[in-house]
Formats: C-alpha cells, sequence, structure tokens
C-alpha cells in the first residue's frame, strides 16, 4: 500500500509540474472562488481538512475522507466575508448498498453538493487611457459549485475519493463554465491514529469570459499532502495541509481541535498563505448524539472566526445531521 501512495504522488507531481510551468504566479487562474474555506470546521483549523475521515466537508480538500462516512449525512453553510460577500453550500452524502441487513454489500459513499458565492452591487469605473477613468453603471459578480462526488475503501487501510465539478462565475454580463475534478487518496498508517493522504484539486478546462478578445484562464490547480493525528483517546486531532497551488508558492495550513467534553470542542488554525490578517483563526463545534430503538442520530453544528485584518472579518456557521 505503501508502493500504492507512493505511485500516486509522483503521477500527481509529472502532471502538475508542466502546467505549473506555464503560469507564473498570481492572478494567472479564473475561479479563484474554489480556493475558499466552505465548512467552519476546516475553516477553524486554518483550512487545514485533507486528512479529516467522516466528514461531509471533507470532500473540499480531499474527496477521499468521504468513504468514512455513516449512512446518511445532511449539511449546510453560510458565511459572511468582509464586504458583504457570502457564500451558501447545501450537500447530501449517502452510503450506497446493495442487498438486505447484514448481508448488504458496500458499495461506497456518494455526496452531492451545491455552492453559491454572492455579492451586493458595487460601482463599476471606465478606464480611459492611462490615467483617466470616469464612474460607470453599477455591478454585481458571481460564482457557482454543483458537485458530485463518490468514495470507497480499496483495502481496510486505504480511501479513494473522486468530485467532478461544474463551476460557473458570472461579472456583469459576462460568464464562464469549466468542468473540472478532483482525486485523492488516504492512509491510515501503521502508526496508530496517523491518517496520511494526497489530493489533486481542480483539474479540468479553461474558462473563457469574452467570446471576442478575451483569453482563456485555467482553474486554480493544486496538490496537497495532508497528515492527521489522533492523541487522548481521540480527544486531540492534529492536522496539517501542505499545498502547492498553480498560481502561487507553497504554504502550509495547520489545525487542531479539543473535546472538551463528548459535545463540546474547541478549534485554532493558521494558514501561512493569507493575503488579510495574521493568518490565525479558531471556532467552536457542537455534537449531539440521539440514540434511537434502530439507529443513532448525530446532530452537529460549527463555528468559525478569521480575523481578515483592515478589510474585516469573516464568520462562518455550519449545520449537518448524520444518521
Amino acid at each position: 500500500m505503501q508502493t500504492l501512495i507512493a505511485m500516486t504522488i509522483i503521477i500527481l507531481l509529472l502532471t502538475i509540474s508542466p502546467v505549473e510551468a506555464k503560469s507564473k504566479y498570481t492572478a494567472t487562474t479564473s475561479g479563484a472562488f474554489l480556493k475558499l474555506d466552505v465548512g467552519a470546521r476546516a475553516a477553524a483549523m486554518g483550512g487545514a481538512g485533507g486528512a479529516l475521515v467522516n466528514d461531509p466537508g471533507c470532500v473540499y480538500y480531499n474527496p477521499a475522507g468521504l468513504a468514512g462516512l455513516g449512512t446518511f449525512s445532511l449539511a449546510s453553510s453560510h458565511v459572511e466575508w468582509f464586504q458583504d460577500i457570502k457564500q451558501e453550500h447545501l450537500g447530501i452524502s449517502k452510503r450506497l448498498k446493495v442487498g438486505f441487513e447484514e448481508e448488504a454489500r458496500d458499495l461506497g459513499v456518494a455526496a452531492c453538493n451545491l455552492d453559491f458565492l454572492h455579492m451586493n452591487k458595487i460601482k463599476g469605473t471606465y478606464i480611459i487611457g492611462e490615467s483617466n477613468w470616469q464612474k460607470s453603471d453599477e455591478f454585481t459578480a458571481s460564482g457557482y459549485l454543483a458537485m458530485l462526488t463518490y468514495a470507497c475503501y480499496f483495502s481496510p487501510g486505504a480511501l479513494f475519493g473522486v468530485n467532478l465539478k461544474v463551476i460557473k462565475e458570472k461579472i456583469e454580463k459576462e460568464d464562464a463554465m469549466a468542468v473540472a475534478f478532483d482525486l485523492g487518496v488516504l492512509y491510515r498508517a501503521r502508526i496508530k491514529n496517523l491518517t496520511a493522504g494526497v489530493a489533486l484539486q481542480n483539474m479540468g478546462s479553461k474558462m473563457k469570459f469574452m467570446e471576442k478578445g478575451g483569453e482563456k484562464a485555467a482553474l486554480p490547480l493544486n496538490l496537497k499532502g495532508s497528515m492527521g493525528y489522533a492523541l487522548l483517546n481521540k480527544e486531540l486531532l492534529l492536522l496539517v495541509d501542505i499545498n502547492k497551488p498553480l498560481d502561487s508558492e507553497l504554504h502550509v495550513r495547520a489545525g487542531t481541535e479539543y473535546w472538551l467534553t463528548p459535545w463540546l470542542g474547541l478549534r485554532a488554525g493558521y494558514k501561512s498563505d493569507a493575503d488579510t490578517g495574521s493568518g490565525f483563526g479558531g471556532g467552536l463545534g457542537i455534537k449531539l448524539k440521539r440514540q434511537g430503538e434502530e439507529k443513532t442520530s448525530i446532530y452537529k453544528f460549527d463555528y468559525a472566526f478569521v480575523p481578515c485584518g483592515e478589510v474585516g472579518d469573516s464568520h462562518r456557521a455550519s449545520m449537518a445531521v448524520e444518521f
């Protein structure tokens, strides 16, 4: 299995390297909203979600983690960004089985997620020549993402996942679409409670806004290596993600989660690539279990606060129910 993981990493590196050479660096990709954290749990831990397992929000970091999900999950989140930018998310995940009761054959987990980024209208500006400008009409911008996910175990300690994405961006009257996919693997190492993995994100077609004169721009391709380690009877979780994006330098995201009680957890994290603010953030999680006659229901509420310096702060709230 170690050989399989190593071969996967090498293949992904060979895939990303020639594409990366064509783009040095920032502001050379489209679909920038794909870089944003969605769920509050990972966002509170600096965006280090690549080694999360059994969390519906893991599909945005490494889809392989979804293979550890229970029977069914319904999740939603709302993000209040600075400058009145907002993001909405709704996702549903279901374990697939063929057969009846104990003899049912497990076929893995399938999921569908929808995301919508929107903002209030802003005043436009026309640039005339090199230094002159004049005001124009108000306009707005938005981003849309529809994502289908499949994840499964391909051995007792190894997980595999794939995302298929349909992406749309709209700026004033212009819009563009693209199709992309993510690939991810996770491996539960021989060291107890240690999980490691790799994911290739946003590999797909380019976006072009203007039919005449417009240039195609690649999506924000990213290679991610992740590691997670649980301590203290799994009450303490340490996570690290190392990312190499197409349009910027290598950066690190790290976070921690500690459950003070079975129902209350505290989180903190840091991202080295923060454009504004210190890069630190935090949050909390509430988890309630309801034991039924035939199954247990788990209700989750997560909150994340990430200060972004002079431009403002961001607040995220996520809710999920799992069966």
